[in-house]
């Protein structure tokens, strides 16, 4: 479980630009332990992401998989 933290207001939740993906390639970051490489697909782009997830998934659990990405982080 999550800490909690500060809440957010729904003025600033609504900003957020969340947008589903389809993942499509997965790589191990060459220069950094903790850190994927994704290639992921919104449907009218492809872009490549680096997440923080290898300590919690395989390359196998990820590909394919479609996620919530936030586009203006």
């Amino acid at each position: 479980m999550m800490d909690g933290g500060e809440k957010i207001s729904l003025e600033d939740f609504k900003k957020l630009d969340l947008r589903v993906g389809r993942i499509l390639e997965v790589e191990e970051h060459p220069n950094a332990e903790k850190l994927y490489v994704l290639k992921v697909d919104f449907g009218s782009e492809e872009r490549t992401i680096v997440a923080g997830l290898r300590k919690y998934y395989s390359i196998d659990e990820l590909e394919g998989k479609q996620a919530i990405f936030a586009f203006n982080l």
